[in-house]
């Protein structure tokens, strides 16, 4: 039924003074500008067996997919212990990794704004399990390893240097 400018979805007795029973509603497209969720204290669920993409499509959906950024104030990884297991210490270099990736500049076809990045298919150690997407977690755990080696360099660097000035003195 509609009420208030707005279509709803209920059980028979619609409006029921007031405590209306909101029934799921299932579709396969929406058509619209926005997905707002209204509850005070909840998340806004979006499930798929394969993931969430976000694309610009032609109105007859058979024009070629174009990803679109997301806007967000910050991403949040599941990262806990408690969904995890197998747990071990990474033992290769993550700086052999971060160097052996690939840097390029590029544009996206179709689109004239030049971006750098990498490409999927030559960056082994960081691509997603589809092959053409690149993994950010496993991007920011090599750049930290990396990070974390070129430190232990430092310190190593440095306690030489007080080393040398002690002999000199």
């Amino acid at each position: 039924g509609e009420r208030d400018g707005e279509l709803r979805v209920t059980n028979k007795l619609f409006y029921n003074n007031g405590n209306p029973r909101y029934l799921d509603v299932r579709a396969r497209y929406y058509n619209g500008r926005a997905v707002i969720d209204t509850g005070k204290s909840t998340y806004l669920y979006l499930g798929s067996d394969l993931g969430v993409r976000i694309t610009s499509r032609g109105i007859n959906r058979n024009d070629s997919i174009t990803y679109k950024p997301i806007y967000a104030s910050g991403f949040h990884v599941r990262s806990s212990k408690k969904s995890k297991e197998n747990i071990t210490q990474v033992k290769e270099s993550g700086l052999k990794v971060i160097n052996d990736l690939n840097v390029v500049n590029f544009n996206y076809i179709g689109e004239k704004e030049k971006k750098i990045g990498f490409i999927a298919e030559d960056s082994p150690k960081i691509v997603a399990k589809d092959q053409e997407f690149i993994d950010l977690n496993s991007l920011t755990a090599y750049l930290t390893k990396a990070v974390q080696e070129l430190s232990r360099e430092v310190e190593k660097i440095k306690n030489n240097i007080n080393d040398i000035k002690n002999k000199l003195n």
